[in-house]
């Protein structure tokens, strides 16, 4: 019986051995980078739809969405 109390108290000594409580900080960071590349896609979506077949404005497109990248993460 007392292995079993102590089961979860050893699991949590595992997990924070192992760094997996750190993951789910990651996991929120994860979360918001994930919604600052979303948003950078839709920017540059728009942008490619207005340059249309503008070779120079495509380039500007690429350029600021690259830019947008860098600052998610």
């Amino acid at each position: 019986m007392r292995v079993g109390k102590r089961a979860p108290l050893g699991l949590l000594v595992l997990a924070l051995m192992s760094g997996s409580m750190g993951t789910l900080a990651g996991e929120v960071r994860t979360l918001s980078d994930d919604k600052c590349v979303a948003q950078c896609d839709e920017q540059s979506d728009k942008c490619m739809i207005d340059a249309a077949k503008d070779a120079s404005k495509q380039r500007q497109c690429d350029a600021t969405y690259d830019e947008c990248l860098r600052k998610c993460g």
